[in-house]
Parts: structure tokens; C-alpha cells; sequence
């Protein structure tokens, strides 16, 4: 997810313009390797999980609201759903979220069973 936003910017120096998405590009992009760590690394698990939960979570909503309803300083993105990189950034949100939830389920169900 990381490097999909880094190539939709131009580089990784580069801010999205309105300087607010550009900073949320960076959210995810830091997120994307603090949430690796955490899968990891994290003990208790369910907490790495959960992380890449919500790192899929945010950016697929945010994509999903600019090309339906619109984001403030960002009109020209509604209807704009043939964008190559944007789908490719979707379908990685979703597997990404498919696995945390997965690996949450399976988790607790883990835990749930005696012995």
C-alpha cells in the first residue's frame, strides 16, 4: 500500500495536492511499514492484526468517498474510477483487510477453545 501511494504522488518527496491528502499519503505510508512491524513483532498478536485492519480500512473509505461524493479540495476525483493505481491500491486495501480480519477470527477462536 506504501509503495502504490508513493507512485500515485510522483515520489516519495512529493505532496499530493490539497496538502491534506498528500499528508494522509504519508500516514499510509509510514502506517504501512509501522503495521508490518507490528504483525511482526507485536505481542499480544491481535494487536498487529488489528493494526492492519485499520491501515486497510482508512485509505479504501477515503478512495471510495472521492469518487463518489467528493473530498473537500479535491472535486475533480468524483466519477474517476478507471484510475489504474487507485485500483490497484483497492483490491490491496481489501486483501489486507480480509487478512487482518481473518487472522483476528482466528485468533479468538483460538483463544476461545479449551485445553
Amino acid at each position: 500500500m506504501a509503495t502504490v501511494h508513493i507512485a500515485d504522488q510522483g515520489t516519495i518527496t512529493a505532496l499530493t495536492s490539497p496538502h491534506w491528502i498528500g499528508w494522509g499519503y504519508r500516514l499510509i505510508e509510514v502506517g504501512g511499514v509501522l503495521t508490518a512491524f507490528a504483525v511482526l513483532l507485536s505481542r499480544p498478536a491481535w494487536m498487529g492484526w488489528a493494526a492492519g485492519a485499520l491501515l486497510g480500512i482508512g485509505p479504501f473509505v477515503g478512495y471510495i468517498a472521492s469518487r463518489s461524493v467528493g473530498v473537500p479540495g479535491d472535486p475533480g476525483d468524483v466519477g474517476n474510477w478507471g484510475y489504474w493505481v487507485g485500483t490497484v491500491s483497492l483490491f490491496i486495501e481489501a486483501a489486507l483487510i480480509a487478512l487482518s480480519v481473518t487472522m483476528l477470527l482466528a485468533l479468538r477462536n483460538r483463544q476461545s477453545v479449551p485445553g
